[in-house]
Protein backbone atom coordinates (compact mmCIF):
# COMPACT_ATOMS: atom_id res chain seq x y z
CA UNK A 1 0.00 0.00 0.00
CA UNK A 2 1.44 3.40 -0.90
CA UNK A 3 2.06 5.84 1.92
CA UNK A 4 0.70 8.98 0.24
CA UNK A 5 -1.84 10.10 -2.35
CA UNK A 6 -0.71 13.14 -4.33
CA UNK A 7 -3.27 15.46 -5.90
CA UNK A 8 -2.74 18.79 -7.57
CA UNK A 9 -5.48 21.33 -8.02
CA UNK A 10 -4.22 23.90 -10.49
CA UNK A 11 -5.81 27.10 -11.56
CA UNK A 12 -5.28 27.15 -15.31
CA UNK A 13 -6.08 30.84 -15.69
CA UNK A 14 -3.11 33.15 -16.11
CA UNK A 15 -3.32 36.30 -14.05
CA UNK A 16 -1.44 39.41 -15.14
CA UNK A 17 -0.01 41.89 -12.67
CA UNK A 18 -1.44 45.34 -13.44
CA UNK A 19 1.74 47.24 -12.49
CA UNK A 20 4.39 45.16 -14.27
CA UNK A 21 2.29 43.56 -16.99
CA UNK A 22 3.89 40.16 -16.24
CA UNK A 23 1.98 37.01 -15.42
CA UNK A 24 1.71 36.29 -11.72
CA UNK A 25 2.34 33.06 -9.87
CA UNK A 26 0.07 30.10 -10.32
CA UNK A 27 -2.51 29.80 -7.54
CA UNK A 28 -2.72 26.04 -7.76
CA UNK A 29 -2.26 23.83 -4.72
CA UNK A 30 -0.68 20.41 -4.16
CA UNK A 31 -2.30 18.14 -1.56
CA UNK A 32 -0.65 15.09 0.02
CA UNK A 33 -2.92 12.71 1.92
CA UNK A 34 -1.41 10.02 4.16
CA UNK A 35 -2.79 6.52 3.84
CA UNK A 36 -0.91 5.19 6.85
CA UNK A 37 -2.14 7.90 9.26
CA UNK A 38 -5.75 8.76 8.32
CA UNK A 39 -6.36 12.45 8.86
CA UNK A 40 -2.82 13.63 7.99
CA UNK A 41 -2.65 16.14 5.13
CA UNK A 42 0.09 18.37 3.72
CA UNK A 43 -0.63 21.32 1.45
CA UNK A 44 1.83 23.20 -0.75
CA UNK A 45 1.07 26.45 -2.56
CA UNK A 46 3.68 28.75 -4.03
CA UNK A 47 6.42 28.70 -1.42
CA UNK A 48 4.22 27.91 1.56
CA UNK A 49 3.85 24.49 3.18
CA UNK A 50 1.14 23.53 5.67
CA UNK A 51 0.71 20.20 7.43
CA UNK A 52 -2.41 19.37 9.40
CA UNK A 53 -3.56 16.31 11.31
CA UNK A 54 -7.21 15.71 12.23
CA UNK A 55 -7.24 12.08 13.32
CA UNK A 56 -7.56 9.85 16.33
CA UNK A 57 -3.90 8.82 16.65
CA UNK A 58 -4.40 5.30 15.32
CA UNK A 59 -2.29 4.05 12.44
CA UNK A 60 -4.23 2.42 9.61
CA UNK A 61 -4.10 -1.35 9.73
CA UNK A 62 -5.41 -3.90 7.25
CA UNK A 63 -7.40 -5.67 9.95
CA UNK A 64 -9.58 -3.88 12.45
CA UNK A 65 -8.69 -4.28 16.09
CA UNK A 66 -11.46 -5.03 18.54
CA UNK A 67 -10.30 -5.39 22.14
CA UNK A 68 -11.51 -8.46 23.98
CA UNK A 69 -13.33 -8.02 27.27
CA UNK A 70 -11.36 -9.27 30.25
CA UNK A 71 -12.71 -12.41 31.96
CA UNK A 72 -15.09 -11.95 34.87
CA UNK A 73 -13.49 -11.84 38.27
CA UNK A 74 -14.07 -14.67 40.71
CA UNK A 75 -15.91 -13.88 43.92
CA UNK A 76 -13.72 -13.67 46.98
CA UNK A 77 -13.67 -16.66 49.27
CA UNK A 78 -15.02 -16.42 52.74
CA UNK A 79 -12.35 -16.00 55.36
CA UNK A 80 -11.63 -18.98 57.54
CA UNK A 81 -12.67 -18.74 61.15
CA UNK A 82 -9.76 -18.23 63.53
CA UNK A 83 -9.60 -20.60 66.47
CA UNK A 84 -7.40 -20.58 69.51
CA UNK A 85 -4.22 -22.59 69.54
CA UNK A 86 -5.03 -26.25 70.13
CA UNK A 87 -2.12 -26.80 72.56
CA UNK A 88 -1.72 -23.61 74.60
CA UNK A 89 1.53 -22.99 76.42
CA UNK A 90 1.73 -22.69 80.20
CA UNK A 91 2.47 -18.95 80.00
CA UNK A 92 -0.64 -18.43 77.94
CA UNK A 93 -2.75 -20.48 80.40
CA UNK A 94 -1.48 -18.32 83.32
CA UNK A 95 -2.28 -15.09 81.46
CA UNK A 96 -5.73 -16.41 80.58
CA UNK A 97 -6.47 -17.37 84.21
CA UNK A 98 -5.32 -13.93 85.41
CA UNK A 99 -7.47 -12.21 82.81
CA UNK A 100 -10.58 -14.25 83.75
CA UNK A 101 -10.00 -13.55 87.46
CA UNK A 102 -9.71 -9.82 86.75
CA UNK A 103 -12.95 -9.95 84.76
CA UNK A 104 -14.82 -11.66 87.61
CA UNK A 105 -13.60 -9.13 90.18
CA UNK A 106 -14.55 -6.20 87.89
CA UNK A 107 -11.01 -4.84 87.55
CA UNK A 108 -9.49 -3.69 84.32
CA UNK A 109 -7.50 -6.66 83.00
CA UNK A 110 -3.82 -6.08 82.21
CA UNK A 111 -2.81 -6.61 78.64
Amino acid sequence: MPAWILRSYNCTDQFIDERSGKSTANFGIVVLKSLWWPGAFSFYQGERLLSIYCGNGQKHEAESYYPVCPPTMMAEREEKVCYGEPNPTEDWLKKRAAWEAAQKSGEQPAE
